[in-house]
């Protein structure tokens, strides 16, 4: 009697482990489960429109969802701008010359494919009539637009090849809209860093093999149109600017 007795204590141990060990497992997979799913909330608590000083003015902000960056923004006539350079780390995205602090500074570089689809929820890559309303609000094409554009600092001085005076390529910032020279990759280089600012447009021209781009220069207070004939391969990669649908 008592082995029997010892015997069915065992069992019932034995039973008891097994049920605690398959509560044990089923809480776990619920915590795995939960883990699982759980999903960073980056701009749960940003207040749109909460405003921080930029290169001497006060701007909005918006937070983006998909990294918690905020960005700064600006009204000019009927559209509303990024006044920064998108800095999305996005595949094939570069910082100029590989350094985040570049990219902190100027936004990223992004091929044309990519440039097309990487705003954030809410805004867009700007077609070439978009950036055309904007010069002309401006003041058109023979205005100095791209003066009014520039930030106040960080662009490079020049020589007047007439009169050997040294000007400065800042701008005035009239509308907050901050240009900086962020350069850009082309050629496998990256290249004119403090003297250029170069954006991607929407549009491809001729059969989609030349893209078309705004710019500006350290040497001229105007804002251009270009294209760039090497961006067959989507391998040159310049700044968004995106703007709000």
């Amino acid at each position: 009697m008592k082995r029997l007795a010892l015997c069915l204590a065992l069992i019932a141990c034995s039973t008891d482990k097994e049920t605690k060990d398959e509560d044990n497992s089923s809480s776990s997979k619920e915590t795995m489960s939960s883990s699982s799913v759980f999903t960073q909330v980056y701009c749960e608590d940003f207040v749109e429109g909460t405003t921080r000083e930029h290169y001497g003015k006060e701007k909005a902000q918006f937070c983006d969802d998909r990294d918690g960056k905020k960005y700064v923004y600006v009204r000019i006539g009927s559209q509303t701008w990024l006044a920064e350079n998108l800095n999305f780390n996005a595949s094939g995205s570069k910082c100029y010359n590989d350094s985040v602090a570049y990219c902190d500074k100027y936004g990223r570089l992004y091929n044309w494919e990519t440039a097309k689809v990487v705003c954030p929820d809410g805004w867009h890559l700007p077609s070439l009539e978009e950036f055309t309303t904007l010069r002309d609000f401006a003041g058109g094409v023979n205005a100095e637009v791209g003066r009014d554009m520039k930030a106040t600092s960080g662009w490079e001085d020049w020589e007047d090849p007439y009169t050997h005076e040294i000007k400065s390529g800042n701008g005035i910032d009239k509308y907050g809209f901050t240009a900086l020279p962020s350069g850009y990759y082309k050629d496998e280089s990256f290249l004119h860093l403090g003297t250029e600012a170069r954006w991607q447009l929407s549009e491809k021209i001729l059969l989609d093999h030349i893209g078309w781009l705004e710019g500006i220069f350290y040497i001229s207070n105007n804002i251009m149109k270009l294209y760039d004939f090497g961006d067959i391969n989507n391998k040159s990669l310049y700044n968004v600017r995106c703007v709000k649908n």
